[in-house]
């Protein structure tokens, strides 16, 4: 389904703040009120260690776990350098700080790898997913 399809479709909201043409995947509106409800779940309360995707619509869950003080593991782009980079943000980290920390340039900078033969303890995983009907419609 073209673009300009999703865009007109009365079943999705784009997210208009996002440059939709040249994303991979689409940013729909309220991607980020959707990551930040993960805080409501008892398996995140429980969770010591949680694993994110680096996609850019995941990056609110990513947030929210830096400011839950929780571990933080993004998936190294094609294993170059472990299974997963750890993100570390520095002691006292501002809010400011922390939402560079869970973008894809704070994965680059405030992030150490986990050797791919490590002992972790994965206690959740976030994965971004959007269901589509048969019609090709967005839910």
């Amino acid at each position: 389904m073209a673009l300009q399809e999703f865009k007109s479709s009365q079943t999705v909201k784009v997210n208009p703040d996002r440059p939709q043409e040249q994303a991979r995947f689409l940013t729909l509106e309220g991607a980020s009120t959707a990551c930040a409800k993960v805080t409501e779940l008892q398996v995140f309360t429980k969770a010591a260690e949680i694993k994110v995707d680096p996609d850019k619509p995941l990056e609110e869950a990513r947030f929210v776990i830096l400011q839950a003080q929780k571990t933080l593991l993004v998936p190294t782009p094609r294993l170059r350098t472990g299974l997963f980079n750890k993100i570390t943000p520095p002691p006292e980290a501002t809010k400011k700080l922390l939402r560079i920390c869970s973008s894809s340039q704070g994965v680059k900078d405030f992030s150490v790898p986990v050797d791919l033969e490590a002992k972790m303890k994965v206690d959740l995983v976030i994965v971004g997913s959007v269901a589509v009907s048969e019609k090709g419609e967005l839910r």
